[in-house]
């Protein structure tokens, strides 16, 4: 039996207040093994529940990335139906660019050729006045 309650103690035990004889008790049970755990245990709990409320939080950004996902996948085949009007436009324009450089170019050789005819033309007036 502890050493507390060697006769005529208990007597003593029995006179103390309530908050006394359990801390009293609790020292002999070894208790306060017990109320140490049980700080770990909520200090633990705090960390797990803000893990928890931080996990929630990434799941609602996820749920509500994926309910933007179908308005997402419709602005995406907008967009490449766009750029295919666009490359098909672009590859018109460039096939009339092609065009009007091949144009620019004759028209650049017949202006030589006109040049070169105004100038035999005058030459020959010239030869013909004398």
């Amino acid at each position: 039996m502890p050493p507390f309650f060697l006769q005529g103690k208990a007597d003593q035990f029995t006179q103390k207040k309530a908050s006394e004889r359990k801390t009293v008790l609790g020292t002999i049970l070894g208790l306060e093994v017990w109320d140490e755990y049980k700080e770990r245990t909520a200090e633990r709990r705090k960390l797990i529940e803000s893990d928890v409320d931080e996990i929630d939080g990434r799941i609602a950004e996820i749920d509500t990335e994926l309910s933007d996902e179908d308005v997402r996948k419709a602005r995406l085949v907008e967009l490449e139906n766009t750029l295919k009007q666009l490359s098909s436009t672009r590859a018109v324009q460039e096939s009339a660019l092609e065009n009007i450089r091949k144009n620019a170019a004759l028209l650049a050789e017949q202006r030589k050729l006109a040049d070169t005819l105004a100038a035999s033309l005058e030459r020959a007036l010239f030869l013909a006045a004398l």
